[in-house]
């Protein structure tokens, strides 16, 4: 998945609040386990609009909403 920011933002949202676990991570290449299946997050200099679609599964649709929603106010200091 293309990411401007491998080392901080990206990586941290993936952790944190999507709740991947972290590999490890290559250069500008970050690999997350995502229930088996390897995620890459490859560092670009421009994120085009439309490169891919990644469907995740969620006990409670509502609150994954509500979390997602708050992680938003979530800023590098």
């Amino acid at each position: 998945m293309p990411v401007t920011d491998v080392d901080d933002r990206s990586e941290a949202f993936c952790e944190n609040v999507i709740g991947l676990r972290k590999l490890f991570r290559f250069g500008d290449l970050t690999f997350l386990d995502c229930a088996g299946v390897r995620l890459l997050l490859d560092k670009t200099a421009e994120v085009s609009g439309s490169s891919g679609c990644i469907y995740l599964r969620c006990a409670d649709i509502h609150a994954a909403g509500m979390m997602l929603g708050s992680a938003r106010r979530i800023r590098e200091s």
